[in-house]
């Protein structure tokens, strides 16, 4: 047989502690959802040469500087996108408490249905899959923030 499970004290400071957490991780789903959601619309958009004020309060350096080049440079090029919106999927992962982090998130973004073009029409690329993980902090004013990306682009989605 196995060993009997450890008993762990559930004291009201706990239970708290856990309830704070639950809250944090939900808060930073739906950050990153609507941060998301956003940095499409001005993907389909082809780009922004600033970094859009709607984007900016969801975001702190490096992530933010990243964010800005992408935009910019699509804008540069005068790429376009074309086809449905990517199917975004997010879970809370393990934090690495990496840089302060106080929230890791594993994102995917589907974008196989759509493609980017070229100025002149040509198609660029057809849309892929990137699979990436996401960090959260606090920042003085009190806000939470995504700040640090890391992804790749996979064959699918690691989950649903």
């Amino acid at each position: 047989g196995s060993p009997p499970p450890v008993k762990q004290e559930c004291t009201q400071e706990a239970y708290e502690k856990d309830q704070q957490r639950l809250e944090l991780e939900k808060k930073a789903l739906i950050i990153h959802a609507d941060f998301n959601r956003e940095y499409q619309r001005w993907v389909w958009a082809g780009g922004s040469l600033t970094l859009p004020a709607n984007i900016e309060g969801y975001l702190a350096d490096p992530f933010k500087v990243q964010v800005q080049s992408l935009l910019a440079y699509q804008k540069q090029k005068g790429w376009t996108v074309k086809g449905p919106e990517p199917k975004l999927t997010e879970m809370v992962v393990p934090n690495p408490h990496q840089d302060g982090s106080e929230v890791a998130l594993k994102t995917c973004d589907d974008s196989r249905k759509s493609a980017m073009y070229y100025p002149d029409g040509t198609k660029f690329r057809d849309g892929r899959i990137r699979v990436a993980i996401r960090l959260l902090k606090r920042y003085p004013d009190g806000k939470l923030r995504l700040f640090y990306t890391d992804g790749e682009l996979e064959d699918s989605c690691p989950f649903a």
